[in-house]
């Protein structure tokens, strides 16, 4: 499925800096109640894209993920991500349109009772803001090929526009080589039926002096 965004804005936000410090971390409401939740806004993207998105990239935690269709909320059960954790790891995500073109991701990672957040798991945390913008950079990738594979598309509709001119261009020079033929053709027709034309007038004026003839002949008989 391709979801094309604003490409070009969301490639340049995340060659910035500013793109990786714009991880933050709030507390708020999922299904599984009130908890701390890592947060990233994504510029050039909508709503639907970004979901689908996060589903094709949550199947690299390697758990079952699913989404509920009523909340949007996309949940993976059992991730394996011995980086966060030994064990297996829920992961819940939520998306909100800030603005146009501007979806904030929110995710949560329980680790089994108790959810990644800076104060308690710095390093696991770092790691989590990390996933985050490489998700981030994730969309900007799949983004630049839905763009390269639109504009292929136009070009060979372009391209095929041309060779449509192309050929309507052969078909007018032919039809102008015909007509060309067909000029000359009648101008040959011309100056032979001219030439009978000559012959024609001076068997005429022959016929008329024969036939002033036959008319002095008749008057002796008068």
């Amino acid at each position: 499925m391709l979801f094309l965004m604003g490409t070009s804005s969301l490639t340049l936000a995340l060659g910035q800096d500013s793109n990786v410090g714009g991880v933050t971390e709030q507390t708020r409401f999922m299904s599984q109640g009130e908890h701390n939740a890592f947060a990233i806004t994504i510029e050039g993207a909508d709503l639907k894209g970004t979901a689908s998105y996060w589903e094709n990239y949550a199947k690299e935690f390697k758990g079952k993920t699913k989404t509920d269709r009523k909340t949007g909320e996309v949940f993976t059960d059992n991730a394996k991500m011995p980086d966060l954790s030994a064990n297996t790891i829920d992961i819940y995500a939520r998306f909100a349109e800030e603005g146009q073109n501007q979806v904030t991701v929110f995710s949560w990672f329980d680790l089994g009772g108790a959810y990644i957040d800076s104060e308690l798991h710095p390093e696991k945390s770092e790691r989590v803001r990390t996933i985050l913008t490489e998700f981030a950079r994730f969309v900007a990738k799949n983004q630049a090929e839905v763009l390269v594979e639109l504009q292929q598309k136009a070009l060979k509709d372009l391209e095929r526009d041309f060779q449509k001119l192309e050929k309507e261009n052969r078909q007018f020079h032919k039809k102008i080589d015909e007509a060309k033929a067909l000029i000359a053709e009648m101008e040959s027709e011309i100056q032979q039926n001219l030439e009978l034309q000559a012959a024609k007038g001076d068997e005429m004026e022959n016929q008329n002096l024969a036939l002033d003839e036959a008319k002095k002949e008749l008057s002796l008989y008068k």
